[in-house]
């Protein structure tokens, strides 16, 4: 592992490495969202109506939610159990009504966030690059060059466990080169902290 660590930085010395970066995490273009005069039409009516369970009803039915709150996503999962916690509506909804109309549309109509879809980003480019096997025994006996299984992430970590890795989490990847496993994740790290050490 050691040897991969240093060719890591042995790239970043080189200059040029976030120019690189962008061939697998090509920024898009951030376009905000655009309501519809009926979908705006239903945030005022949402906001006239000084009903917190239907102003909370109206805005779960946008694909984004105004602000960032932990609840909001078990609340979009299990709308049954919107009625059953009107303490976390009412705080909620405070918060909706904090920001006004014109806030919570500005919240509405904001791009998805760039690191939601870098994972998605780093499988294609790798499937641009390299040999993926879906087959399991087509991929134990590849002898030359690298392959990677196909799969999605429980497959993945099945087929590792199998191997004797013993891992929890979902990886990214398994690869084969040279007769050898490579369990990994890819991972683009810009600052420290969000959700970086819950993946494998």
């Amino acid at each position: 592992m050691y040897s991969w660590v240093e060719k890591s930085f042995s790239l970043v010395k080189k200059g040029g490495y976030l120019d690189r970066l962008t061939n697998i995490y090509p920024p898009p273009k951030q376009e905000p969202r655009v309501l519809s005069p009926k979908e705006l039409s239903a945030v005022d009516k949402a906001f006239q109506s000084q009903d917190d369970f239907m102003l909370l009803e109206t805005m779960l039915d946008f694909d984004k939610f105004p602000f960032n709150d932990p609840y909001v996503s078990f609340l979009r999962e299990s709308p049954k159990e919107i009625r059953k916690n009107p303490e976390t509506v009412r705080r909620i909804c405070a918060r909706l009504r904090e920001m006004g109309p014109n806030g919570v549309v500005d919240g509405l109509q904001k791009p998805i966030e760039f690191n939601r879809r870098m994972g998605a980003m780093f499988g294609c480019w790798l499937k641009q690059k390299y040999f993926f096997c879906t087959d399991e025994e087509e991929f134990k006996s590849k002898k030359r060059g690298i392959a990677f299984l196909s799969g999605a992430g429980e497959n993945l970590r099945g087929f590792a466990n199998q191997l004797g890795c013993g891992i929890q989490k979902q990886p990214d990847f398994v690869a084969r080169a040279k007769g050898k496993y490579i369990v990994g994740e890819g991972k683009f790290i810009g600052a420290e902290g969000g959700n970086q050490n819950r993946a494998f």
